[in-house]
């Protein structure tokens, strides 16, 4: 993670950035903030998106063939069934996604340091700037307690949510 990090920061440099400069190139005028942005998400699209794309080859094709003869239109075919086709793999990805968000450290730590001001901070960043930065273990110790239960009621929602029979 650390290298994919670094190779980032590079690449999305605001100022010295390749990426801003090719937009240069292309008559944009404006420098872009990449990685300090909150609307631009990038990190683990790549693993969803190969899941949704599993998920959607496991759609049988006769249901959309059988859809459109009854004369369904794409809009009805979307919400008949792919989403129902794709609902075991939006229930997983929210809780990975979720849970993936929680335990971020890495690339927060090296892209940004938390900052600017602490817009960047993440829970387990806020943690050990606690225990290693600040020099207080008890309280990092706590925080990490409450961190573990959040964790462990959002597995239980996922179990129990995950675990049901589509009647």
């Amino acid at each position: 993670m650390s290298v994919v990090s670094f190779i980032w920061l590079r690449l999305f440099d605001a100022k010295n950035g390749p990426v801003n400069a090719l937009l240069h190139a292309l008559g944009l005028p404006v420098d872009i903030n990449w990685l300090t942005d909150h609307r631009f998400v990038w990190w683990s699209v790549g693993f969803v998106m190969v899941l949704f794309l599993a998920g959607l080859q496991e759609i049988p094709t006769d249901h959309y063939e059988a859809a459109k003869i009854d004369g369904a239109n794409a809009w009805h075919r979307f919400l008949h069934i792919t989403l129902p086709g794709l609902s075991s793999v939006m229930k997983i990805q929210i809780f990975y996604q979720i849970i993936n968000c929680l335990k971020l450290f890495g690339q927060v730590q090296i892209m940004t340091g938390g900052g600017p001001g602490d817009s960047t901070n993440t829970m387990i960043r806020y943690i050990y700037v606690t225990g290693f930065k600040k020099d207080m273990f008890g309280l990092a110790v706590a925080q990490s307690m409450v961190f573990c239960f959040i964790m462990l009621l959002i597995a239980v929602v996922q179990f129990k949510i995950t675990d049901r029979k589509d009647g």
